[in-house]
């Protein structure tokens, strides 16, 4: 067995919300920057904590606050529908029958609450969420976190995520890392990882 623990993000990788969150990102940079932006050029704002995501669009360290307040205002009447990627449920509950399941998440404890309406929750034994740790993505101490929460060695674990941050989270900790292609904007050429799956299904062929 090459991985005792499966550790997955959530946003871009259990479910689709790039939209959800991108659009209400691009709509508050039109309104206070003045400038139009596509989804490609958010994609590193993407799968961070908020503050951190405005920060990589140029927002000032003053307005951080007060730009996240407005930002969330915009998702909590957002249309853009959420749904779990296809063939993720089914995978879950196929690598839960033999490996310890986890995830590593920028989610804050509200959003983590909410993400567990989609029913994909019982399959993890660990959760690390953003109030868990000072540090967050790129820093590796998520993951180190969760293998000190599950008592569990780097070497057994294989993170699974869909952006560059991600990537580096895990590597910094010292974690064999995955792109998940399937909900990813970024192509292998531009994202080192161990492993590069553009279906969930693939996961099986390696762990």
């Amino acid at each position: 067995m090459k991985y005792k623990h499966i550790i997955f993000d959530i946003d871009g990788t259990l479910i689709d919300t790039r939209d959800y969150y991108m659009k209400e990102l691009q709509r508050l940079i039109k309104e206070y920057q003045g400038r139009d932006v596509s989804l490609e050029d958010l994609r590193s704002a993407f799968g961070i904590p908020g503050q951190d995501g405005l920060r990589e669009v140029g927002f000032k360290e003053e307005d951080l606050e007060r730009m996240e307040e407005i930002w969330s205002g915009y998702v909590e009447k957002s249309e853009t529908p959420i749904k779990i990627f296809e063939g993720v449920a089914e995978i879950l509950e196929e690598l839960s029958k033999t490996r310890k399941l986890g995830v590593v998440t920028s989610k804050n404890f509200q959003e983590y609450e909410d993400f567990k309406k989609f029913g994909l929750n019982g399959f993890f034994k660990q959760a690390v969420i953003k109030d868990d740790t000072e540090r967050h993505k790129p820093f590796p101490d998520p993951i180190l976190k969760y293998l000190e929460r599950a008592k569990a060695d780097k070497t057994e674990a294989l993170y699974i995520g869909d952006t560059l941050f991600d990537m580096e989270c895990a590597q910094a900790a010292g974690v064999d890392c995955a792109l998940a292609l399937w909900g990813s904007a970024y192509k292998p050429s531009e994202v080192a990882a161990d492993y590069y799956f553009k279906t969930p299904s693939e996961i099986l062929e390696i762990v």
